[in-house]
């Protein structure tokens, strides 16, 4: 196969189709002569096949695209069968008489980046945490392998495709929160080679999590470990800086970085332009796949609901045709599910902010919000699935995000 090209199978057959349908007083020796030339023509028929059927070829790979699952995807160089997805008989030369083919010319349409969704089973919960793994001719890449607590989780599903953490190549982290990044440090301890690519806003934290995880146990006094595991610095020398506006080639595929805060200061998304798919981490909140129900997911330091008005335009304007979310999976219409996400982003404000004016205190004023909010998620969904978002987004955090956002927005205003 040429280098770049997708077609992977272009074959003649070395003797007439094996049947004895001859044409009208045609001997066996006329036959084998008529196919010598139809197979002497094969190089010009091919070409002229490809040139009008390649634009079928791409419309037709984007339409089964968007038909596919989050794990319907043919490897270039990978193993396992949830990875494989369609390929597709698009031309044929018939040569033969009655319909018999002398010469069959097979077009398979191949991604120039597989993408398969790793299920990291948070906490014993499936569909939690999502993780991305990417290849493209043997190179491999992960993008947000998790907490700490997932990492063996992330071992077995990496084992069940023939592949192991040293057969990674980078990580691609779309944050440094720990359900995201997490596990970045113990992999990189046991694979010395991985890069790590990170915004230059969470590299300081990537190489000393000592404010990270002193930030996290406020949060989870009591539950910080259990949650997350353990969480090891990186090596200065294997990461990788990030400001938004590169190009990450992955094999024959590469990725745009942008640059997409909001949810966090050091938020970037990874687009495959090729595969149509962005990797936007938090920046379109949790939509647990098999749901249409989007929610914010808000949690302090950073979140600047103002900034993140960016955010959503730069994803749009790339116009991918589905988004990968951490929580969870796939998404298949971003311009109406970034819609709905930022309607109910600026909704879920205006709750928070009603909570802190009517309540007596924060922790009033928390479970006001909390109930409104869980009020609301019911309104869309099942029982058990209303405590599953809760737990993947952590409905508290929301709150307390988005009043420290309102505190600090009043504040400027004096």
């Amino acid at each position: 196969m040429l280098p770049g090209s997708r077609i992977r199978c272009l074959q003649a057959p070395q003797a007439p189709h094996p049947t004895s349908n001859l044409g009208p007083g045609e001997s066996t020796k006329s036959n084998k002569a008529r196919c010598r030339k139809v197979i002497s023509q094969f190089p010009f028929a091919a070409t002229v096949s490809f040139l009008f059927l390649w634009p079928l070829i791409w419309l037709a790979r984007r339409v089964l695209d968007g038909a596919a699952d989050g794990e319907g995807f043919i490897v270039l160089g990978g193993k396992g069968a949830d990875a494989v997805g369609p390929a597709q008989d698009l031309g044929r030369l018939d040569g033969g008489p009655n319909g018999h083919a002398c010469v069959h010319l097979r077009y398979t349409a191949l991604l120039m980046l597989a993408i398969t969704s790793l299920d990291n089973q948070w906490m014993g919960h499936p569909r939690s945490i999502a993780a991305a793994l990417l290849e493209s001719e043997g190179h491999r890449a992960i993008v947000d392998p998790g907490p700490g607590s997932t990492i063996e989780t992330l071992r077995k599903q990496l084992h069940a495709r023939g592949l192991s953490v040293r057969d990674l190549d980078a990580l691609l982290l779309t944050h440094i929160h720990l359900d995201h990044a997490g596990a970045s440090g113990a992999l990189v301890r046991e694979n010395p080679r991985l890069a790590v690519y990170v915004h230059k806003n969470g590299a300081p934290h990537m190489a000393d999590p000592s404010k990270l995880l002193a930030s996290a146990l406020r949060l989870w006094p009591n539950e910080l470990q259990q949650l997350f595991g353990e969480t090891l610095p990186v090596p200065a020398e294997n990461l990788r800086i990030l400001e938004g506006g590169e190009t990450l080639p992955l094999g024959s595929g590469k990725l745009e970085v942008v640059y997409t805060p909001g949810h966090a200061s050091h938020h970037v998304s990874y687009f495959d332009h090729d595969e149509g798919v962005a990797f936007v981490g938090d920046t379109t909140g949790v939509r647990i796949e098999g749901h249409a129900y989007v929610m914010p997911a808000t949690p302090p330091p950073d979140i600047d609901l103002k900034i993140w008005e960016n955010s959503f335009t730069a994803i749009l304007e790339r116009k991918p045709a589905r988004l990968f979310l951490t929580h969870f999976g796939f998404s298949e219409n971003p311009a109406e599910h970034v819609l709905l996400f930022r309607e109910r982003l600026h909704q879920w404000a205006e709750i928070a902010a009603n909570s802190m004016r009517s309540a007596s205190d924060e922790s009033a004023a928390m479970a006001s919000f909390m109930a409104a909010t869980r009020a609301e998620i019911a309104e869309h969904l099942p029982a058990e699935e209303v405590e599953h978002y809760v737990f993947s987004a952590g409905l508290h955090l929301s709150f307390l995000g988005l009043a420290r956002y309102l505190r600090k927005r009043a504040a400027a205003a004096f």
